[in-house]
């Protein structure tokens, strides 16, 4: 690959969230004087923001790169999910039709790729009528370039060729100012680091004064920045964001005061987001980090109501095993040599205590059967306990932040519900789709993926939901997919352990189709493989394992299996997710992520677990992607 001779400056990482607002005749009030011991009082909350029915957001956050070399982030795709959150939904500042998430753990055009962060960026300022807004929002890491072009990196970038492969602040910019949007918001949370670590403040070179100015440049804008020259911006592992990223959320959910007709707006989000970095800095760091605010105009924006009681940030739970203290080696000492030990036998599982009466067959229009296990109502513990994290970690080599999206663990309440003994194949999605194709993997091996009995892929959820209602009004029976707490009940089959099988790799042959030496053979730098071997290079047909104790097969492998719910990493720390027949159930967008459960043939080993929670396209399929229906009283 040819490489630029001059190579970009490698700061040390910032944020920087520059918001550039170009605004309406909303009057710019001063910040009263508060008193924090005195009690606020505020204005009665208005029912939501005006005219938020026309506004657009874009929220773009890249923890991980394809470039060699370039060193992952930690917070930055929780910060832009967390930013969605609180800015997207009824009577927020962003419709859900309207909001698109770009983080780099998805895939198809919600990855985050140079050409999909600006098309989209172009779609929504093209579409963005009068007097309406455009808030975008990317946190990634950002560079100043050997030709003096700040530019921010996407998932698909190489510092080594910015002008060719990264997104330029200016474009950006010129996005913006031709919109027709009359309020335009720019948060950028551009990250400079050296490349070896992928945190905040780790060499002495902070924000470049070519990126700053850029920043500036924009006329008619107000900039936000979480960082002034010289400075850096840090992060707090504690609460899963940057510091001043945490505030400006915490700010969002009611805690900035609220201009007199019950707006948070940017001027009082700012110096909100200001007091509480500067404050934490203080108590936790001996370099200040300064916020400023640079602007050429003097009117203001609303960014959220203001609830009539605050509320905090949902906590993200990071836990990180202490590191080993440093030993002195001991002189080597004669031992005895062991004795050989016999071969660990497979575990043996119990036959789950069902009643097989209750089973039936769903008759298809093709011939084919989907064959329903009845799992009786009854109570189980959803998630992953803390004390969990700490053994998964020392397991398998992957960071605690991985198990987040898993906790806290709690309680769940399910009724009786049908489920498909096996994951939906060929034939049977064929019944109503009959020229589907699931294709084939890898051109050169041309392995296929499209037998009859192989479950069916490149489905995405729109498709599976279609295939369900077709379903039902063929059978006349309640046919969907299963919830992410029908689904994991099921996965568990009345165990408590991560997998129904237990914690031995040996034993995956026998139970799952997993990422193996079978897989390893025909890509050899999937060096994560797991050293057992399924004799299955990609998908297998189902069944071709053994099943979990519910009687239900290829629950941890195989595909992934999509389910019902949308996808949020903190829907675990909502109320509505305890008790009795959880769902996070809202409308989803077009731009939604649903949740997707279990391993498959093409996943990491940390995966195979019943609490593996991921998420996938509203729209898109892939070939590791599949589903399974239930069929509720």
């Amino acid at each position: 690959m040819n490489k630029n001779t001059s190579r970009p400056r490698y700061g040390r990482r910032f944020a920087v969230a520059a918001v550039s607002v170009l605004l309406g005749l909303l009057p710019l009030l001063p910040r009263a004087a508060e008193d924090e011991k005195a009690i606020r009082v505020r204005p009665a909350p208005p029912a939501a923001i005006p005219d938020a029915k026309y506004n657009w957001g874009i929220f773009v956050g890249i923890n991980s790169f394809k470039a060699e070399g370039v060193a992952p982030l930690r917070f930055c795709a929780n910060d832009a999910r967390s930013l969605y959150d609180a800015l997207t939904g009824p009577n927020k500042l962003i419709p859900a039709e309207q909001s698109f998430l770009l983080t780099s753990d998805l895939t198809g055009k919600d990855e985050p790729t140079r050409v999909n962060i600006l098309k989209t960026i172009k779609y929504a300022c093209e579409h963005a009528k009068e007097d309406s807004l455009i808030l975008v929002s990317i946190s990634t890491h950002g560079f100043t370039g050997a030709d003096k072009v700040a530019y921010i990196l996407p998932k698909d970038g190489d510092p080594e060729l910015l002008d060719q492969t990264a997104v330029s602040v200016k474009t950006v910019n010129d996005f913006l100012t031709g919109s027709k949007a009359t309020k335009k918001v720019l948060l950028i949370d551009a990250c400079r680091e050296d490349t070896t670590r992928g945190e905040k403040g780790v060499t002495k070179e902070a924000m470049t004064d070519r990126f700053q100015d850029t920043l500036k440049a924009a006329a008619g804008q107000v900039t936000l920045a979480s960082c002034d020259k010289e400075q850096v911006s840090y992060e707090d592992p504690s609460r899963g964001h940057g510091v001043f990223s945490y505030y400006i959320l915490e700010g969002l959910l009611g805690n900035a005061p609220a201009n007199h007709q019950g707006f948070i707006t940017v001027h009082t989000l700012f110096q909100y987001a200001v007091e509480k970095t500067e404050a934490w800095c203080v108590a936790n760091r001996k370099d200040k980090q300064t916020p400023w605010q640079y602007s050429e105009i003097s009117r203001d924006i609303p960014l959220a109501v203001a609830p009539e009681q605050p509320s905090r940030v949902p906590q993200v739970a990071v836990v990180v095993p202490p590191e080993p203290a440093p030993t002195k080696p001991k002189p080597p000492t004669a031992q005895p040599t062991p004795a050989p030990q016999p071969p660990k036998p497979v575990a043996v599982l119990p036959a789950a205590r069902l009643d097989p009466s209750g089973n039936f067959a769903l008759d298809l229009p093709n011939g084919q059967k989907i064959e329903m296990i009845y799992l009786p109502g009854g109570a189980f513990r959803m998630g992953t306990e803390q004390g969990e994290i700490v053994t998964l970690v020392a397991r398998y080599r992957v960071s605690a932040r991985s198990y987040v999206a898993e906790t806290p663990a709690h309680d769940v309440t399910l009724k009786g519900f049908w489920i498909g003994k096996t994951e939906i194949t060929n034939a049977q999605y064929r019944a109503f789709v009959p020229k589907h194709n699931s294709g084939i993997y890898d051109r050169r091996l041309k392995i296929d993926l499209n037998g009859d009995q192989q479950p069916v892929v490149a489905v995405s959820w729109t498709d599976a939901k279609k295939f369900c209602d077709l379903l039902s009004g063929k059978t006349g029976k309640k046919c969907d997919l299963p919830t992410e707490a029908q689904w994991e009940y099921a996965a568990r089959g009345g165990t408590t352990t991560a997998r129904y099988f237990g914690d031995d790799n040996a034993a995956l042959p026998q139970y799952e189709n997993v990422m193996d030496q079978a897989a390893f053979s025909m890509n050899t730098h999937w060096t994560s493989a797991i050293k057992v071997d399924d004799k299955f290079k990609a998908t297998a047909p189902v069944a071709s394992f053994q099943p979990n104790p519910f009687g239900l097969y290829d629950m941890l492998g195989n595909v992934a299996e999509i389910c019902r719910d949308v996808y949020s990493d903190v829907f675990y720390r909502d109320p509505k997710a305890t008790g009795e027949n959880p769902l996070n159930a809202i409308q989803p967008s077009r731009r939604s992520s649903m949740v997707l459960r279990g391993g498959s043939w093409f996943a990491y080993r940390n995966e195979f677990r019943a609490a593996y929670r991921y998420r996938t396209s509203l729209s898109r399929g892939n070939n590791y992607t599949g589903f399974r229906i239930v069929v509720e009283e």
